[in-house]
């Protein structure tokens, strides 16, 4: 990274919805209402003047849309965005294209990215020419033969069409037009996700290379963390349109702070054979952004979340029944389908047969696989009682009955604040902020964090 640290890129509250099933006829009913997709919703992020920030997550998270806010290719809902301390949001369409010769974007997909009737040299020459870049249009078509030679590619490429060139090959034509204006920043989105293995070595190295050559600031997005490691001074790590977790990326890799970047870095295959760790498994897909989770995004996945402080057995236990909670909450459990199950195996059918066969799978074998440890009394005869009220079609009075046994938790109820850790990262998480402080499993939590996952 460059030895300047001045800000280039500073995002703050950055937030963009998506209406979704928008429609004229919808807008002038009185008993609709548009559903909104909380893509990204409320995210600051600084990157620094010739730093490289990887932006990591699963798919869905909001990373790509993301990249584009930064670049004004999709317009922010709320937030702002600076620029050299100039605010990108209030740019009108002129400063918006000088600004445009100053940030690009390379785009995933190399196949689509890419102008069909365009040749490579049109390709090139085009955005020089919005641009200013070059006296004239020889000295744009000298410019895109260095440019191409600086890709790896040669001049005999000038005249082809994307049709004729490889997938790695239109990758290098689509780095090759991103740098043809001379930017200082690159949002590189998923750059190497639809080319073979080979060939993505090829192209982070190409990166790498031309970073250095140009001085450039890049905004790495990917999914996969073995690449990330390799090409950032900085990782952030993305869930459900929020930042969780800023730092070094030395500092995330080796002491990562939050349960899901904790997650994420145990699912990368170690060759090491000696290795002990092992991979941190997640429950249940991510939620989806058009009503995410209350109060911690993460918590409904979460394998370090909080139990209240009055709740004197171990925390395994808590998180299988918290989640039985959740499950039936989300309608996820379905008794006339456990019925039917025990009917097929000639079994008895009959309410009491139905709770205990569901209490068997949900709570009970969960808690002694997990923990070695038998299920207590009491908590065995509230999740007994909330699941016949389920049998019974009552799965609000369920909900409630789990909520009453102390089945609730801070990480549901208040959204955390962003802490900076021992390590010097940034984390959005309860097992990091005051209210966590004086509780009794918190200090047992965090420090497991410090365990390195690699």
């Amino acid at each position: 990274m460059s030895e300047r640290a001045d800000p280039l890129l500073d995002v703050s509250g950055l937030t963009k919805h998506f209406a979704q099933d928008d429609s004229l006829l919808r807008r002038l009913r009185p008993d609709q209402s548009v559903r909104l997709v909380k893509a990204v919703d409320g995210v600051d992020l600084t990157i620094r003047d010739g730093e490289t920030v990887g932006l990591v997550g699963e798919s869905g998270c909001g990373k790509s849309t993301f990249g584009r806010l930064v670049l004004r290719l999709l317009e922010p809902t709320d937030g702002s965005i600076r620029y050299r301390d100039e605010t990108v949001t209030d740019f009108d369409a002129g400063t918006l294209r000088e600004y445009r010769g100053q940030a690009q974007m390379i785009f995933q997909d190399p196949f689509g990215s890419l102008n069909p009737r365009y040749t490579v040299r049109k390709t090139l020459v085009e955005p020089m020419a919005v641009h200013d870049v070059g006296d004239s249009t020889t000295e744009r078509v000298r410019r895109s033969t260095e440019l191409l030679e600086r890709v790896r590619l040669g001049p005999e490429y000038l005249d082809r069409y994307p049709h004729e060139l490889s997938g790695g090959q239109r990758q290098r034509v689509a780095i090759a037009r991103a740098l043809a204006v001379e930017p200082e920043f690159v949002v590189a989105d998923e750059p190497t996700s639809a080319l073979d293995v080979s060939v993505q070595v090829e192209i982070l190295d190409l990166l790498d290379e031309l970073r250095e050559e140009m001085d450039l600031t890049l905004l790495f997005i990917t999914h996969d963390l073995s690449v990330v490691r390799h090409v950032s001074d900085r990782i952030a790590v993305m869930y459900l349109g929020n930042l969780v977790e800023v730092g070094e990326t030395e500092t995330v890799f080796e002491d990562p702070s939050h349960p899901y970047t904790q997650a994420l870095l145990s699912s990368i295959p170690n060759p090491d054979p000696s290795a002990t760790s092992e991979r941190i498994s997640l429950e249940g897909d991510v939620p989806t952004p058009i009503d995410p989770p209350s109060g911690c995004r993460f918590h409904p996945r979460c394998p370090k979340i909080l139990p209240p402080e009055e709740w004197s057995h171990d925390q395994r236990t808590w998180r299988e029944l918290f989640r039985l909670r959740t499950r039936v909450a989300d309608g996820e459990i379905d008794p006339e389908a456990m019925r039917e199950t025990l009917r097929e195996s000639d079994e008895r059918a009959d309410d009491d047969a139905v709770v205990e066969a569901l209490y068997r799978n949900h709570v009970a074998d969960r808690v002694e696989d997990a923990t070695g440890n038998s299920v207590p009394d009491s908590v065995a005869t509230a999740a007994r009682e909330a699941l016949s009220d389920l049998v019974a079609g009552d799965p609000d009075g369920a909900v409630g009955r789990l909520e009453a046994a102390g089945l609730t938790t801070v990480c549901e109820r208040e959204e955390p604040e962003l802490t900076t850790t021992e390590y010097g990262s940034e984390v959005r998480c309860h097992l990091h902020s005051d209210v966590a402080r004086d509780h009794p499993d918190s200090a047992e939590l965090r420090a497991r964090d410090s365990e390195k996952i690699l």
